[in-house]
């Protein structure tokens, strides 16, 4: 009676496949695909494209690739897949505004400083 509790409870779980598998923590995932994507570039002109495209992160521009992925069994995981290409795709985005931003900037810094010099080179010429 024993051995056919026994028997029917250890196929049931393994039937269930939660005796044998592994359970991973999203956060984890989504941190290694994160570190994955330092290693991401695409060309100058692709990267044009998509922007005149305006293509979103689920585009195969982003799509991990062996060569890239510091553990190949995580390309089968969809949610390493999709962290990885919405960090690539910010990655990508935020690369050529950071630029624009910088620019302007230190546009505005300069203008800033030449007007404070010529107002206090005015007004000391006034007195």
């Amino acid at each position: 009676m024993f051995k056919s509790l026994l028997f029917a409870s250890l196929l049931t779980s393994a039937l269930s496949g939660n005796a044998f598998s592994q359970t991973s923590n999203p956060d984890s995932v989504k941190r290694i695909a994160v570190a994955d994507v330092q290693n991401f570039m695409l060309k100058e002109e692709t990267i044009k494209k998509i922007r005149n495209q305006r293509s979103e992160s689920s585009s195969d521009y982003f799509k991990p690739l062996k060569e890239q992925a510091s553990n190949t069994s995580l390309l089968n995981d969809s949610i390493y897949v999709k962290a990885y290409r919405d960090a690539a795709y910010s990655k990508i985005r935020n690369s050529k505004a950071e630029t624009k931003r910088g620019g302007i900037g230190t546009v505005g810094y300069v203008a800033g400083a030449l007007a404070v010099f010529a107002v206090v080179f005015v007004g000391l010429n006034k007195m």
